[in-house]
């Protein structure tokens, strides 16, 4: 038998998705990858956290 899980939706306000999106472009424009890597960890919880 399956275990069922449910995921709840990761849903941030608007105004926090374009404070991600304007870093991110800050970040990418200066070729800083450690700043990128630490705003998709901020924006998505489980990024980076499997290894493979």
């Amino acid at each position: 038998m399956a275990d069922i899980m449910a995921a709840q939706p990761n849903e941030p306000p608007m105004q926090t998705l374009r404070k991600w999106i304007a870093a991110l472009e800050q970040a990418i424009a200066r070729d800083d990858r450690a700043t990128v890597r630490t705003i998709l960890k901020d924006a998505v919880p489980e990024f980076g956290s499997t290894t493979a």
